[in-house]
This record gives structure tokens, C-alpha cells and sequence, in this order.
């Protein structure tokens, strides 16, 4: 922490340790939460040719996994493996945890490979593990726990009681657990994929355990992939993407799961940023000297139609609509906690590392690099914040939410359909907020559950489309959101100049309750009383 602080190494870092609390302070005056990215499956040492630096001295077949003769289990994919569950190791994670809550009073962790969490550790003893023998106890090292003992500690810990608890939940060693993480009512899980280049070693590895899972579709693709890849236009994934709007209840209704157990992201820290996600095809790591072959190659990545940065008006218009594409879907999404970085909205030159010196981020410019995109991206997540209804507490039904084709009630799950629309019946208070958001208010009570609605759809084909609006006698659909529009028009909020103008553009559209969706676009259109009627 001392190397990122502005007063460096003075007081011994006490100063350091000061400027995090102000930093935490501050953000909290703000209403943002601190959530704390933590590396508890490996250490700096390496595996078991690696230097000694902390650890491996203290006691080496304590705090790592061992093989028989020494050597290091490498779940994590960085030459070792912290031996989580063993009961030493355990008390320091949870000391740790609490340090930083107490002290620091962060607001949650998210812990990275925390599927090695759940494994078992090295000089399994069932007696130092639960207080008492287990007959017939077999367990192997690094075999995946039900119920892991250092899980349970975190779960129920009074001092952790209440902060965020968000796992990626899968290791280098092939454990997926999306959907599966041991949660215990309170773990939250990053809803993306494992490698799939990593499918085979996976088999390998689980069937050597003597552990066998039987891994659906839904191995390779979660929201983050479904997500990446109907945004460009793949068939086949309608209904899928329909799932991952709703909270994917695939993943967490049938174990008694909740939408707030999933965490979405579209992009993280490691990784294509969004603007990559819509510049480059392939990636391209060249610039730190590693020729090309680190980072991950499965980005489902589309560069519009030309390769790079440096690109045509018209393809470096589309990619902008894409990225605008990409955030309204995550504001949509019915979980209580979306996944935004810093880094979307730059280029990281198509490096799959976006913390590293190259792509350095000034916080300074952001509004003058990117002023539309931070404009649009500001407003979209005043209405997330504002609408209630698209953060419930348990998944949508039918009395909430229906789908829509082109036509109102008549949805397309076909393998060739790129696209998808709903209607969302939004609570009294969500619903006056949001007019007032766009300066539409009228009297509530001209307001009921049938009429407070939002529309919202996605065409992800490469041609336009005219689409029929479910017919709400007495009221008339207006638009917001039409991210096909240039800036400030993408977003039509009050302080656009010629708003009504822009509205009444589409009169002779609405009229006929029709309105036009251009190539890879999306909306978000508002439930107002009808003057006229």
C-alpha cells in the first residue's frame, strides 16, 4: 500500500496507512462503498524452486499445499497454493479480514480464485478441521470442500457481519463454481466463465481427484460471455440473454439463490477494457514484452470492422454505440450489484492487463477524453440508482416483467433472433422518480401498477427493424434512451437543448405505437400519460 500513497515511506508507513482511511472516509461521505480486491490462494514465493520471503520460512507445510515429496500444488496458476483450510492458515485470513473492516472499515472483499478457498488443505486432520473424527475420512488435498471450513468462519464471523462477500468463484486448477460457491446466505459470486481452453485440463484434473461434476452449457458461457457475445450479434443466445437481464435464475433460483447473488461484469481489471472490447478482435500484448502469450485469448471481442484504433468515422461511431450498448444492459440487469471499472472507457492498446504502466489512467481528463460516453454512463446510473424495480430482492415473474418480439407478447428464442424486449411494471416510488429524472412528472394519481411501466429492447442485428409497442390505452410510450443517437440525444434528459424537438421527431412513430431501432442499438422508452386521448 505504501508504494501507491502520496506520502511514500514516512512515519515508518503510518502515514500511508492514514491516507486509506481519509480515502475511505471520503468515499463514504459520497455514497460509494469500498470493496476490497483480495489474493488469498498464492503467495510471491513461487513454487518449490522459488526464493524464500515470508512464508515458506515461517513454516513451509503449513501455509502451502505439499505434494508427498515437497512439491507445491499450483491451483491458482502462480507456482503455489495457500493452504486456506488448514486451521493456522485459516485464523490469519479471518485476522486479516478483520483488520480491514475494523481499521480501514471497508465495506466488502472480493476474493480472487476463491474457489481454492473451498479445497481442502495438505495434512488433512478431520480433528484439527471440525473437533471430531470422521470415520472413513479419505480426503485428498485440494479436494473441493461442501462445506470448507474457512468459508464457514468468514460466513459467521460477528466482526465481518454485514460486508459484502463477493467470490470469483473458480481456480487455475480447473473448480468452477459459478452458481455453486458455497454461500451460506451471504456470498455474492462473479458471474463470468472459466477458460475454455482450460476445459480439458479441468476433466483431467477433477477425474485425478476421483471427483467427477457434470458440467452443462452453462460452463463456458455466463453473463459476462452471453452478454459480450449477443451485444455483436452471435446467434443462438436470445434466451440466454433474456436470463442474464432477469438475475440468472438458471444459475441461482434452483439452490434457493437470489439475484443479489450474482455480481454482473462485462469487464474487470484483467482483461480487455471496453474500449478494447469493441477496437480489437485479438488481443495483443506487445508492449510488455511477454511476445504475445499472456493473457486471455477467449474475449468474444468485435472491432466494428476494422482492426485498431485508428479506424473510420462511421466504424468509430459504432463502437461508441457499442460501449453504450454494453453499460445499458449491466443497469438493466436485475442484481443488486453491477461491476464497473475505471478502465472501461480507454484504450489499454489491446493489452489483456489494464494495471500495469502503459495504461495508466487519468482521472483528471476523463471528461474531456470521453465526454459523451461519461455523460451517458453518469446518467444511466442515476436511473439504476433510482429505479427500484430493476434491484428486487427475488426474481421476476410474469405478473412483473413480460417479454416482447417485434411485436408486443411474442418473443423470439429462435437460434437466428438477435432480438430481445421487455416491459418492466415499476413500483409507485421508482416510477415518479424516474419522471422527474426526465421532467415528465404528473400527478400520482394518474399513476397504477398497470401504467408505471419501462420498455426496454435490444437489437443486435446488422439491420434495422420497426417495432410494434405494447398498447397501453390512455397512455403513450416517450423515448430516453436510444443509444443509436449521437450525444446528448442518446440520453434525453432535461438538460438537453431541443428536447421536446427531439421527442417530437418521433410523433409520427409513437402515434402509430411503433417505433424504429437502427443496427446495434437499444432503448429505454417511459410510460407517459396520453394529452391527446
Amino acid at each position: 500500500m505504501i508504494r501507491y500513497s502520496s506520502s511514500g515511506i514516512r512515519s515508518c508507513g503510518r502515514d500511508a496507512i492514514n491516507e486509506f482511511k481519509y480515502l475511505v472516509k471520503e468515499a463514504h461521505k459520497r455514497g460509494i462503498e469500498v470493496i476490497m480486491d483480495v489474493v488469498f490462494n498464492h503467495t510471491a514465493e513461487g513454487n518449490e524452486k522459488g526464493l524464500s520471503v515470508s512464508f515458506r520460512g515461517v513454516d513451509n507445510c503449513v501455509y502451502y499445499m505439499l505434494a508427498p515429496k515437497g512439491e507445491y500444488y499450483n491451483y491458482s496458476g502462480c507456482g503455489n497454493t495457500f493452504n486456506c483450510n488448514h486451521p493456522v492458515v485459516r485464523q490469519f485470513i479471518l485476522d486479516c479480514l478483520r483488520y480491514w473492516v475494523a481499521e480501514m472499515h471497508v465495506d466488502g472483499f472480493r476474493f480472487d480464485l476463491a474457489s481454492i478457498m473451498t479445497r481442502s488443505s495438505s495434512l488433512w486432520d478431520s480433528v484439527n478441521v471440525y473437533g471430531d473424527p470422521l470415520e472413513g475420512d479419505l480426503i485428498t488435498t485440494g479436494t473441493p470442500l461442501s462445506n470448507p471450513p474457512l468459508i464457514d468462519m468468514i460466513s459467521n464471523d460477528p466482526v465481518l457481519h454485514g460486508v459484502k462477500l463477493i467470490a470469483e468463484a473458480w481456480d487455475a486448477g480447473g473448480l468452477y463454481q459459478v452458481g455453486r460457491f458455497p454461500h451460506w446466505g451471504v456470498w455474492s459470486e462473479w458471474n463470468g466463465k472459466a477458460n475454455p481452453a482450460d476445459l480439458s485440463r479441468c476433466i483431467y484434473i477433477l477425474f485425478y481427484e476421483v471427483v467427477l461434476y457434470l458440467y452443462a452449457y452453462s460452463f463456458l458461457f455466463q453473463y459476462r460471455d452471453i452478454v459480450r457475445q449477443f451485444i455483436k450479434g452471435t446467434d443462438g443466445l436470445s434466451g440466454a440473454f433474456a436470463e442474464c437481464l432477469c438475475g440468472s435464475p438458471n444459475l441461482y433460483q434452483k439452490g434457493g439463490g437470489k439475484p443479489w447473488n450474482s455480481v454482473n461484469f462485462i469487464c474487470a481489471h484483467d482483461g480487455f477494457t471496453l474500449a478494447d472490447l469493441v477496437t480489437y478482435n485479438n488481443k495483443h500484448n506487445l508492449a510488455n514484452g511477454e511476445d504475445n502469450n499472456d493473457g486471455e485469448s477467449h474475449n468474444y471481442s468485435w472491432n466494428c470492422g476494422q482492426e485498431g484504433e485508428f479506424a473510420s468515422i462511421s466504424v468509430k461511431k459504432l463502437r461508441k454505440r457499442q460501449m453504450r450498448n454494453f453499460f445499458l444492459c449491466l443497469m438493466v440487469s436485475q442484481v443488486r450489484l453491477n461491476h464497473c471499472y475505471a478502465h472501461w472507457i480507454i484504450l489499454s492498446h489491446g493489452t489483456t492487463v489494464t494495471c500495469i504502466y502503459i495504461n495508466y489512467f487519468r482521472w483528471d481528463k476523463k471528461e474531456e477524453s470521453s465526454s459523451d460516453l461519461f455523460r451517458f454512463f453518469c446518467l444511466m446510473t442515476m436511473f439504476r440508482r433510482e429505479c427500484e424495480s430493476l434491484g428486487l430482492n427475488d426474481f421476476p415473474t410474469a405478473e412483473r416483467l413480460q417479454w416482447h418480439g417485434h411485436t408486443p407478447g411474442k418473443p423470439d428464442w429462435s437460434d437466428t433472433s438477435r432480438f430481445v424486449a421487455f416491459t418492466l411494471v415499476l413500483s409507485h416510488q421508482t416510477f415518479m422518480s424516474h419522471f422527474t429524472l426526465t421532467g415528465l412528472s404528473f400527478a400520482s394519481t394518474q399513476i397504477d401498477s398497470v401504467k408505471g411501466e419501462i420498455y426496454v429492447a435490444f437489437n443486435t442485428s446488422h439491420l434495422p427493424v420497426i417495432i410494434t409497442l405494447p398498447d397501453r390505452p390512455g397512455y403513450r410510450w416517450e423515448p430516453l434512451v436510444d443509444t443509436s443517437k449521437p450525444a446528448p440525444f442518446d440520453f434525453l434528459s432535461n438538460e438537453v437543448p431541443e428536447r421536446d424537438l427531439a421527442i417530437k421527431q418521433y410523433a409520427h412513430f409513437l402515434d402509430a405505437n411503433l417505433y424504429p431501432m437502427l443496427s446495434y442499438s437499444s432503448i429505454v422508452l417511459l410510460l407517459s400519460p396520453d394529452e391527446n386521448a
